[in-house]
């Protein structure tokens, strides 16, 4: 994390400036014909939504604005450098196709069995919400449980902030491009093939900070941050256990495409990768 106006190779020394460009040459004169124009690094556009940094690797004719689309504005509030902290940065590998991770977080059917000491339990469909579009999908409910936990998280918040919304969210941009939003924590991960049977996961967490005054504030908005990037790595280790599972049992077995009411977002990822344009 940081940034610098020079980027210096830890090999052979070579420096070159912010436009790409060789700035130093250790022993330059072994390179009498040294092209510095053709041999300068590439360079990428590169845009912000909040917080979060997004770097274009090929052309596009459509702006980060217009690539987000409706999901620009979730992001935008989740992530205002005012009211979130980074306080989570990680990468975890599974052992399974990069579709089953994506597929395992469109759906809150396997939280009981998965994540119920975690999670919590699925929400039900009479009290969720299912967004679709040409972009992506997006989940919301307001359905909240009576713990202790979820209560002195409620609590919590209200003190710090002075308001409280009930509201969970999570939003996948198709293909691989995830976020979950709540009140205490804004999760943005994104999923990658490493092969054709493990991929790699890349956490982002950001945690709440306090917007009133006061250190016992800010030392318990401190606290929550800890508490709730532990709980969401535990979260994604308890999947690292059961995804290689799932692979497993898709060796050989007859994809019938069955889906449930609560899978809707599932069916619309495998419509969206199935279309020539989804590859």
């Amino acid at each position: 994390m940081g940034n610098a106006t020079e980027l210096k190779c830890r090999y052979h020394g070579w420096q070159y400036g912010s436009d790409g460009q060789t700035r130093r040459i250790p022993g330059a004169k072994n390179f009498p014909k040294f092209d510095r124009q053709r041999h300068r690094l590439d360079s990428f556009q590169v845009d912000t939504v909040g917080q979060l940094v997004f770097v274009r690797l090929s052309e596009c004719e459509q702006t980060l604005s217009e690539w987000l689309g409706e999901f620009e504005s979730l992001l935008e509030l989740a992530t205002e450098l005012k009211d979130w902290k980074l306080n989570l940065f990680n990468r975890l590998t599974y052992d399974a196709n990069w579709k089953i991770p994506v597929e395992g977080s469109l759906e809150s059917y396997h939280l009981d069995e998965v994540h119920a000491k975690t999670f919590g339990s699925d929400p039900g469909e009479e009290a969720t919400i299912h967004l679709f579009s040409e972009k992506g999908t997006s989940f919301q409910t307001e359905s909240r449980g009576k713990s202790f936990v979820e209560r002195t998280e409620e609590a919590s918040i209200r003190w710090l902030t002075g308001s409280f919304d009930p509201r969970y969210r999570h939003i996948h941009l198709f293909p691989n491009l995830m976020a979950s939003l709540t009140e205490t924590i804004t999760l943005v991960y994104q999923i990658e093939p490493l092969t054709a049977q493990q991929c790699q996961i890349t956490v982002i967490g950001l945690g709440r900070s306090p917007s009133r005054h006061g250190l016992l504030k800010r030392m318990w908005a401190w606290g929550m941050r800890r508490m709730s990037a532990r709980i969401a790595m535990k979260i994604f280790k308890e999947d690292a256990k059961i995804f290689p599972l799932v692979q497993s049992g898709k060796r050989g077995a007859v994809d019938h495409g069955v889906f449930g009411r609560c899978e809707e977002r599932l069916a619309a990822f495998h419509k969206h990768w199935a279309a020539p344009s989804g590859h």
